[in-house]
């Protein structure tokens, strides 16, 4: 990463503060485009903007600003980069394409679904840091991987590797790719998937070893789910915990997504995994009530009747419980014994109910702590469940499952009588990160259970919307909130500053430090 940032970049005006003056004209979207278009996934002629941003994509001019393919969870994001992916390679012999991720989870979806077209055999390589473990390269991606005589993965001599009209890797990796002699230029689109959880540094690696003035850029993710990891408090508070893809977005009127819609942006708006009632609360607060409930009824509502469901008709629960948090004396991580078993008696009761038929694999547990994943694990090994998933909040992103059940564990509660007045917050860590929430809330396709402290979370707006929002609806259940409902909760903005730092002005917020417009998510 530094030296990606210490590498000379061609127009660095294009690529890291492009202005609307720096958008180029391209063809519009029309019917006759839509006849004229093979795709690979016929489903995306359906979704007018899943088609927009593949249109797009294939006809931005070369030296465009990024592109940006901003995905919600649920909304085809991963279809729509691979289908890019498969028109640029199709459409023009010429073009060679650079797909990177952060991670090699993603990397190998990418590889995987670009493996079922036929037409790519021969001309796709996967990439792999030489670290890494063959064994641990999944089956339907090693025959794109190289593999040395010494039996670990390495890089194809450079005449072999020109041939590949793509190339597959963690953005980290295209470094190798760079010292093992390509050019810059050598490949005339760089796309970056879950970009948003790229911390600009690394997304750079890529674009500045092989971005020259002609290169286009794609950058596909949703900054309202989980960003960059840094353990650096002075690095996160001086911006490296906002991505390449987050500052863009938030870059003046250049991607708007009103304006700009199929010139440097698009917003994928139909999700197709969940019940509506799952993605209702992520949708009002975080994606401005603009997601559109898509999912066929035969996945959103197969759960409902559930015996686990206090409303019949409403597929949300919310299990209040007064656990009691604890931690290892040699580890900082939290878990809750009473919490793990509500967790495992939800999944004997999905399991034993007849009516609803239901696989181990089909439900999912998340907890946000290592300590309760692993206390969660043992119960339900000990009561013979094997095939549950039980994860962190990180390991699931990018997953789905019918039922997810959340077991929140913190439950220290504000002190004294006013401890259920909003504003008043019990110390519960991350587990009140609004990406994190909205990550968990949306594997769910046709029944999320939340299991935590309503005392506890009650005091932190972001929750005390979501009790509401599930309560007023019917689906609480155990221990009640006891506060009024129908009381309005101001919710903070995206960017969080300091009352002393801002000024309201009509429906906005003024932020004296850099004077961006930030829009007010209050009552």
């Amino acid at each position: 990463m530094y030296a990606a940032i210490d590498t000379y970049l061609a127009s660095p005006q294009r690529l890291l503060f492009p202005t609307v003056r720096d958008i180029l004209p391209r063809p519009t979207l029309d019917s006759g485009d839509r006849d004229r278009m093979d795709l690979h996934n016929a489903h995306i002629l359906d979704d007018p903007e899943q088609l927009q941003a593949v249109h797009s994509v294939l006809h931005h001019p070369r030296g465009s600003v990024p592109f940006i393919i901003y995905g919600p969870p649920g909304t085809g994001k991963t279809a729509t980069v691979v289908e890019c992916i498969l028109q640029l390679l199709i459409q023009n012999p010429d073009n060679r394409i650079l797909a990177c991720a952060p991670n090699n989870n993603a990397c190998n979806v990418l590889t995987a679904r670009l493996a079922a077209e036929p037409k790519l055999e021969g001309l796709m390589f996967r990439l792999h840091a030489f670290s890494r473990s063959v064994d641990d390269c999944p089956e339907d991606v090693q025959p794109f991987a190289f593999v040395n005589a010494h039996g670990v993965f390495g890089v194809p001599p450079l005449d072999i590797l020109r041939k590949h009209r793509i190339v597959v890797c963690t953005c980290s990796s295209a470094a190798f790719l760079k010292s093992h002699g390509l050019p810059v230029g050598h490949f005339s689109h760089i796309i970056v998937d879950e970009a948003a959880q790229a911390e600009e540094p690394l997304a750079m690696v890529p674009i500045r070893a092989f971005a020259d003035v002609l290169t286009n850029v794609v950058l596909a993710g949703d900054c309202n789910q989980l960003g960059p990891v840094i353990y650096s408090p002075a690095a996160g508070n001086l911006g490296l915990k906002k991505s390449y893809l987050e500052r863009l977005m938030h870059f003046g009127e250049t991607y708007d997504t009103k304006k700009q819609t199929g010139h440097t942006i698009v917003q994928l708006l139909r999700n197709r995994r969940s019940h509506g009632a799952i993605i209702a609360w992520s949708n009002k607060y975080l994606y401005e009530d603009t997601l559109c409930a898509a999912a066929h009824a035969s996945t959103a509502r197969n759960m409902l009747g559930s015996p686990l469901l206090p409303n019949k008709t409403f597929p949300v629960v919310f299990h209040g419980i007064k656990g009691k948090q604890m931690r290892g004396s040699k580890s900082p991580s939290w878990f809750n014994i009473e919490e793990a078993s509500v967790v495992r008696n939800k999944c004997l009761a999905l399991l034993e109910d007849k009516d609803r038929p239901i696989k181990e694999r089909e439900i999912g547990v998340i907890a946000p702590y290592k300590a309760q994943v692993r206390r969660i694990r043992q119960l339900l090994k000990s009561s013979g469940i094997k095939d549950v998933l039980v994860c962190s909040v990180e390991q699931f992103q990018g997953e789905e499952r019918r039922v997810i059940i959340f077991s929140t564990t913190r439950n220290t509660p504000p002190k004294g009588k006013e401890g259920q007045r909003v504003g008043v917050r019990a110390k519960i860590g991350f587990v009140n990160d609004r990406k994190r929430i909205n990550v968990a809330f949306t594997r769910a396709q046709a029944m999320l259970i939340v299991i935590g402290d309503p005392e506890a979370l009650g005091g932190h707006p972001i929750w005390r919307t979501f009790i509401n929002y599930v309560a007023s609806h019917g689906g609480a259940t155990a221990k009640q909130p006891d506060w009024n409902l129908t009381t309005k909760v101001p919710v903070p903005g995206y960017v969080e500053i300091r009352v002393d730092e801002r000024s309201r002005v009509g429906d906005e917020y003024i932020d004296k430090r850099s004077a961006t417009v930030l829009r007010y998510m209050g009552d």
